[in-house]
């Protein structure tokens, strides 16, 4: 395209790079198969220098970060001082070791998929942990029963790659529950107590940021306030509700009752903008909210003779996370009750 900058071009090629790694790595793997089965002995000859150079190739740069940040007394003390520090570099090479394998299917069906013209879902990302047990069998699947015929073949097959493919199918059958450790809270926050896999910024935190957070906790209740309008609302939700012409979310029904259920339960504030958008993208979700709120939200401050605003014509339901400046211009009109729900 015309009027990219150079660092432009790299920045789109590096990320193009990131996922093409993935299928690279398992045609180089399965080639390094195909030329171990031919010259058999010839290899293993050579083959602890290979796994030796490879193991310096990928430890060298965690290796040398770990020896400069010993090094540095203050960086030292906010990684929570060197056994810490230690710990948790060994910690994050155990988990690039096994969500690497991982990483590679995923990228590889997602190269696969774009090359054979399948749309691919780029949706925002889900910045908070969740672990879904369904969720995660369907996602892993192929990756476990790929890591269980690897180890399979290797294992009856007489040219003695199963040790040398372990870490490639070991991972593979352990994904279901590699993915269910990775994206549990519980997990990360006693990580966070140990004082393992903790950032400087995590332990002093910026100026900046900390005034930014107290500056969005001030208008965190008017975001609350356009759900409650949205929801209740019979001209906005009948917009709202034309748009998503019967679309129903990707997300488990379980999940999506649950959202339901504790926002009905504990009003509207009790949901993040994340979990807002997954009900507003279910037409179901959004009309049973409508019916049940009337019964079970506080409506009596609510302004009945206020002009309904329709929303945006977009494909999507866009809901922005607040700032300041929705805040001044939720002020300075009438704004609906965000008290909390009657029980």
């Amino acid at each position: 395209m015309h009027g990219l900058e150079a660092m432009s071009r790299i920045h789109l090629l590096l990320g193009a790079f990131a996922y093409l790694a993935g299928p690279a790595w398992l045609l180089f793997m399965v080639c390094g198969v195909l030329l171990w089965r031919q010259t058999g002995a010839a290899f293993q000859g050579v083959a602890a220098l290979v796994g030796v150079a490879t193991f310096v190739v990928l430890l060298g740069p965690w290796v040398c970060g770990l020896l400069d940040s010993l090094l540095d007394a203050q960086r030292r003390r906010t990684h929570g001082g060197a056994v810490r520090l230690i710990g948790g570099t060994l910690l994050g090479l155990v988990l690039g070791a096994v969500m690497a394998p991982l990483l590679m299917i995923h990228h590889t069906r997602i190269v696969c998929s774009i090359l054979s013209g399948q749309t691919v879902g780029w949706v925002a990302q889900q910045r908070r942990a969740a672990s879904n047990l369904m969720k995660t069998f369907r996602a892993e699947l192929p990756a476990t029963l790929l890591g269980l015929s690897v180890a399979l073949w290797a294992c009856f097959d007489h040219a003695g790659l199963f040790l040398w493919l372990a870490p490639l199918w070991l991972p593979w059958c352990l994904s279901i529950g590699i993915n269910m450790v990775v994206s549990s809270a519980d997990v990360g926050r006693a990580l966070q107590r140990a004082g393992l896999l903790i950032v400087p910024s995590e332990r002093e935190p910026e100026r900046v940021l900390s005034r930014i957070e107290e500056l969005r906790a001030l208008t965190r209740g008017d975001a609350s306030a356009r759900y409650r309008q949205l929801v209740l609302d019979p001209v906005l939700i009948a917009s709202h509700l034309r748009k998503l012409e019967g679309r129903r979310s990707p997300e488990p029904a379980q999940r999506l009752v649950e959202l339901r259920r504790r926002a009905l339960r504990e009003g509207p504030a009790s949901l993040s903008a994340i979990e807002w958008r997954l009900l507003a993208d279910d037409s179901e979700s959004m009309q049973l909210l409508h019916r049940e709120a009337w019964r079970r939200w506080p409506v009596e401050s609510w302004d009945l003779g206020q002009e309904p605003r329709e929303p945006p014509e977009t494909s999507r339901p866009h809901f922005p996370l607040p700032d300041a400046r929705t805040g001044a211009e939720q002020r300075s009109r009438p704004n609906a009750s965000t008290s909390s729900p009657r029980r």
